[in-house]
């Protein structure tokens, strides 16, 4: 396999991609990290070779979206150390623009501290504002800014009056705000 042109590598996993879902059907989301992961090989190995055009970003986003449906359902089930760790392969795959990368990362943030890794969460919250503001998305601004907040605030031993309430009140401000523009 090494010594197979990263070229082909590409089109290999996207084929394998292909024939999974055609032969999955209806039980496509079954595979669903499977499919992410051959996605997103193909993606790599085109970035590798220097494709970076449409092509490749699709594949990439499509190989981010897999995983995302993934580590959602991952979470609902509660391994939130499993869910994180794809939703960093998420945000390995999504361009420093794209809000669903800094949103990506805020609920890796999340979900670490949920799984009491407080310090990755931290770590993770942070990222994700950075990664918001670059992006310059305001609904994702406002996610990761109120995340970072109810982090800060869980971890504080000196919460003032209202504080709590407030960031509250800011984080389902920018849920709201996050569903209004369609995420």
């Amino acid at each position: 396999y090494e010594r197979v042109a990263k070229e082909v590598r590409a089109r290999w996993h996207e084929a394998f991609a292909g024939w999974l879902e055609a032969l999955a059907g209806e039980r496509v989301s079954e595979y669903e990290e499977l499919l992410g992961h051959h996605l997103s090989e193909a993606a790599r190995y085109r970035v590798e070779i220097g494709d970076v055009g449409a092509e490749t970003r699709a594949l990439a986003r499509r190989a981010a979206s897999l995983y995302r449906h993934v580590a959602d359902r991952i979470a609902a089930q509660g391994d939130f150390p499993q869910a994180a760790g794809l939703l960093r392969r998420v945000a390995g795959l999504l361009p420093a623009d794209d809000p669903g990368r800094s949103i990506a990362i805020a609920d890796c943030a999340g979900w670490m501290f949920n799984a009491g890794y407080i310090d990755a969460a931290v770590a993770m919250s942070a990222a994700s504002r950075v990664a918001a503001d670059g992006s310059g998305d305001r609904p994702a601004q406002h996610v990761c800014e109120s995340l970072g907040r109810m982090i800060e605030l869980s971890t504080s031993t000196e919460i003032g009056a209202g504080e709590e309430h407030a960031a509250l009140a800011d984080a389902r401000a920018g849920a709201e705000e996050s569903e209004r523009a369609g995420r």
